[in-house]
């Protein structure tokens, strides 16, 4: 895998996981190739995950709690998508881009909550 602060490379993370590169993800042979895709995930996450955080909370009037809930969020949701469509190019934007649509979605919720149009969260 590459070193830190070198660029991203999801092909070569994908052959170092044990699976065949693909559109930057890896090709599933529902064996082994699912729990690969899982450590993919895990080192994106490790890469990505506190400058995420960051970046939601910052969106979020400082609420580190609803960041990170929201950060994992989008941790789940790669966990579901990216072994049936691959790692995408780009994983970390992919995470953070997830993240923040939930985070405005949450930030819209609780808008309306304010005004009464819902009523539990």
């Amino acid at each position: 895998m590459s070193s830190p602060g070198s660029q991203w490379n999801p092909g070569a993370v994908a052959e170092a996981a044990g699976g065949p590169a693909r559109g930057g993800g890896l090709v599933l042979d529902g064996g082994g190739a699912v729990a690969h895709q899982a450590g993919v995930v895990g080192e994106v996450w490790r890469r990505e995950s506190a400058r995420i955080v960051a970046g939601l909370a910052r969106m979020l009037a400082g609420d580190a709690g609803l960041a990170e809930e929201l950060a994992q969020d989008a941790l789940v949701a790669a966990l579901e998508q990216w072994p049936v469509d691959g790692v995408p190019d780009n994983p970390g934007a992919w995470l953070t881009t997830v993240a923040r649509r939930r985070a405005v979605d949450t930030l819209r919720l609780l808008k309306r909550r304010d005004r009464g149009q819902v009523v539990s969260v």
